[in-house]
């Protein structure tokens, strides 16, 4: 059973509130919430869950045309570093899996990371609403950049960004597919 420790929090869930308005009226879609998608789906990087409950709780959205994304989350107690911060690993994390959403998203493509450098601007906290946002710099060819944050609720505060490449491997596999024909 899970604890209330990893619950969602009143303010991870009225950020939460916000941006599905906003997605709502700007063309987003959600792709993902662990209050209602209990079961990951099997390439989901943050699906660890403890007797606690889940260690870290999100919401996505998706403007594929905009190449953007927008959520919300909020890291358990599991996920602590120094006391009541996140550890970097789990910001790492995070920063990873909603930009390679969002590859795949974009590209519909087999991709993997190929560079991922964050910048630790501020302590993130446990337990408290985070929101993300992301976007695909450029395209070239095989190699999709982007960009992403995780600040206060307001944006006012960034505690982290990060910039990361992707690669298409899809012809790999193909090609490794094919070879075993």
């Amino acid at each position: 059973m899970a604890s209330a420790q990893n619950n969602w929090l009143p303010e991870t869930e009225e950020l939460y509130t916000r941006l599905r308005a906003l997605a709502e009226r700007g063309g987003w879609v959600q792709i993902w919430n662990t209050k209602i998608n209990l079961m990951p789906p099997q390439y989901a990087f943050s699906s660890v869950i403890t007797e606690n409950g889940r260690v870290l709780h999100h919401a996505l959205f998706v403007q594929e045309e905009e190449k953007s994304l927008m959520g919300v989350c909020q890291f358990g107690e599991e996920a602590q570093g120094l006391v009541g911060v996140a550890h970097g690993g789990a910001t790492a994390t995070m920063h990873d899996g909603t930009t390679g959403v969002l590859a795949d998203r974009v590209l519909g493509k087999a991709i993997v990371t190929a560079s991922l450098a964050v910048n630790f601007k501020r302590p993130t906290p446990l337990r408290s609403p985070i929101l993300i946002v992301a976007h695909v710099d450029k395209i070239e060819g095989k190699k999709v950049f982007l960009k992403s944050y995780m600040k206060s609720p307001d944006g006012a505060t960034v505690y982290s960004d990060c910039t990361v490449l992707y690669v298409n491997i899809e012809s790999k596999l193909k090609k490794k597919a094919n070879s075993r024909l």
